[in-house]
C-alpha cells in the first residue's frame, strides 16, 4: 500500500537524519560552526514569523488550519469506501498540514490521518473514533475563537 510505503520512507528518512546528526556532531569539534548553524536558524524562523501575516499572524493560521480540517473530513466524508487510493491522498494532505498547523489544531491532523488510514485498510478503529473526538474538542475553542466551527 501507499501508505505502508511512505511511513516506510519517512521512518528511514528519519533514522537517516538522526544517525547523520549524531555524526556530525560527534565529529566536529568547532563550536563556533555548531553556534553559527543555531544562529541561522533562529534568524530562519525569525523570518517566517513576520512573513506569516501583518495583523494576528497566529489567528490567520488557526482558522485557516481549522477550515482544512473541515475540509478533509468533507473528503473522508464524500469518498467511496472501497476507494483506498483516495483516503492515502486524504491521509498525505493530512500529514502535510500538520506540518505547518499551529499547535492548537496538530492533533486534528493526527486523527485525521489516523482516520483515512483506518478507511483505507477497510476498518475503524474505536481508538481512532476516540482520538478524532479528543482532537476535536481539544481544538474547538482556538477554531471557535476564530469564527470557524468543526465538523465530524
Amino acid at each position: 500500500m501507499k501508505i505502508a510505503r511512505t511511513a516506510a520512507t519517512v521512518t528511514l528518512t528519519a533514522g537517516l537524519m538522526l544517525a547523520l546528526g549524531a555524526c556530525s556532531s560527534d565529529d566536529s569539534d568547532d563550536t563556533t560552526s555548531s553556534s553559527e548553524d543555531t544562529s541561522t536558524t533562529q534568524t530562519d524562523d525569525d523570518a517566517n514569523d513576520d512573513d506569516a501575516g501583518s495583523d494576528d499572524p497566529a489567528s490567520t493560521d488557526i482558522a485557516s488550519s481549522c477550515e482544512e480540517f473541515n475540509t478533509l473530513m468533507d473528503d473522508i466524508r464524500a469518498t467511496d469506501a472501497g476507494d483506498s487510493d483516495a483516503f492515502d491522498a486524504i491521509y498525505l494532505r493530512s500529514e502535510d498540514a500538520e506540518e505547518v498547523a499551529p499547535a492548537e489544531t496538530e492533533d486534528l491532523f493526527d486523527a485525521v490521518s489516523l482516520l483515512a488510514l483506518d478507511k483505507s485498510l477497510g476498518d475503524e478503529s474505536q481508538e481512532t473514533a476516540d482520538a478524532l473526538r479528543d482532537a476535536t474538542f481539544a481544538a474547538s475553542g482556538a477554531c471557535t475563537a476564530e469564527g470557524v466551527t468543526l465538523t465530524l
